[in-house]
């Protein structure tokens, strides 16, 4: 695909835009499975469409992850499931599945990175 095509190259450059990444996390675990409709579509709203990658940094706090989290929050409360992992792990000498809460342990994690970097200056969040 040429530079006339690619949707990167309408993206003007700027230099205060530049970010420097300090910690990603992947899921293989399928977290909005494991939420009502209703809170799922909320999530998306307070974590994938607020930190979009084409939106500038400022706009992308990482202080606004406590948006996503207390999403997480209500939508874990007596409605999340537990289900069989991607994952296995050893016991008793074999390979077992391991159940997790997805939605859960999404929640988790977003609360650790909010408490580490929301004092940092101009820490901001990219989801894809």
């Amino acid at each position: 695909m040429g530079p006339d095509k690619d949707p990167a190259s309408l993206v003007p450059y700027q230099n205060e835009q530049l970010q420097e990444e300090t910690f990603s996390w992947e899921t293989r675990e399928d977290f909005s499975g494991s939420l009502t409709q209703v809170d799922a579509g909320s999530l998306r709203v307070a974590l994938f469409d607020a930190f979009a990658p084409h939106l500038p940094p400022p706009e992308r706090s990482v202080r606004k992850l406590k948006a996503a989290i207390d999403v997480l929050r209500n939508g874990s409360r007596g409605t999340s499931g537990w289900g069989d992992a991607l994952s296995t792990g050893p016991y008793e000498g074999e390979q077992v599945n391991v159940r997790a809460n997805p939605a859960l342990s999404l929640l988790h994690h977003l609360r650790w990175v909010f408490d580490v970097f929301h004092n940092v200056p101009d820490a901001s969040v990219t989801v894809r």
